[in-house]
C-alpha cells in the first residue's frame, strides 16, 4: 500500500497517516510505502498527518481512499510551497536639515526620504527573516551661488 510522493522541498519532510493510524514519514520525493498492509477488501484512507514546515508547504493527497482490491500504488501526494507571511520594514528619519536621503533595504528596495518622520520601504520582507536598512546616499543639500557683480557694484555702497 502506497504511492508516490512529488514537490517536496530539499530537506522537508511529511507525514502521511493511513486509516487513522499507520503513519509514514516521506524524505524525499518518490515512491513510499506503509508498514502496515490492508486485506483484500478492507477500506484505506491516506491523509497527510503533519505538514512540511521547513520550508512551509502544504500536500495535498489524489486517490487516498477506496478499497483494496490488488496492491495499491496509486496514491499520489503533491507538496507546494507556501506562500510566506511578510511584514513591511520602515522607521523614523530625524535630524534631515535638508535636502533628501537615500535608504536602501537589503541591498535592493531603495527608498528616497526627503522630510523628517516615519518611513515605510515598499517592498516587503518574510516575516522573521533578515533585513538590513543602510544609507545608500547622504543628503545632498544644493548651496546657493551669490550672484557675479561687477567692480563698480561691489564699491558701491550699501
Amino acid at each position: 500500500m502506497g504511492g508516490t510522493l512529488a514537490g517536496l522541498a530539499t530537506g522537508a519532510s511529511v507525514v502521511l497517516q493511513n486509516n487513522g493510524g499507520s503513519n509514514v514519514t516521506v524524505s524525499a520525493n518518490g515512491s513510499f510505502t506503509f508498514v502496515t498492509a490492508i486485506t483484500t477488501g478492507g477500506a484505506y484512507a491516506v491523509t497527510v498527518l503533519t505538514q512540511p514546515s521547513t520550508p512551509a508547504q502544504t500536500c495535498s493527497v489524489t486517490n487516498g481512499s477506496g478499497t483494496v482490491s490488488a496492491n495499491v500504488t496509486n496514491v499520489a501526494v503533491n507538496c507546494i510551497a507556501n506562500n510566506p507571511a511578510t511584514s513591511t520594514v520602515g522607521g523614523t528619519l530625524s535630524g534631515l536639515a535638508g535636502g533628501s536621503v537615500v535608504l536602501q533595504n537589503n541591498g535592493g528596495s531603495n527608498l528616497s526620504v526627503s522630510a523628517n518622520g516615519a518611513f515605510t520601504f515598499a517592498t516587503a520582507v518574510n516575516t522573521g527573516g533578515a533585513y538590513a536598512v543602510t544609507v545608500l546616499a547622504q543628503p545632498s543639500l544644493r548651496r546657493r551661488r551669490a550672484p557675479l557683480r561687477t567692480e563698480a557694484e561691489r564699491r558701491r555702497p550699501t
